[in-house]
């Protein structure tokens, strides 16, 4: 009798984990837009499009960055040779 009423709470338990599992399971599908959920398509491609318009932006930078790069190198090249 005690050995049926350990195993049922133990059951009960295992019950509870797996409705917390794939709770946790369905919030990170919704998260990644594998599943429909509370986020719309459209929320999920406007941050798409901000991502990518940050990512133009610091390639923008970047470019800027390396041609005042280079014509530094060639400052100190050219001060080298004097």
């Amino acid at each position: 009798m005690q050995e049926n009423v350990h195993l049922i709470s133990e059951i009960n338990e295992l019950r509870k984990e797996l409705k917390l599992g794939r709770v946790r399971i369905s919030d990170l599908e919704t998260a990644l837009g594998v599943r429909k959920g509370k986020k719309s398509k459209s929320k999920n491609l406007e941050i798409i499009k901000d991502d990518t318009s940050k990512l133009v932006e610091q390639k923008a930078k970047i470019e800027e960055l390396e041609g005042i790069l280079g014509a530094q190198q060639r400052q100190i090249i050219s001060m080298r040779g004097e």
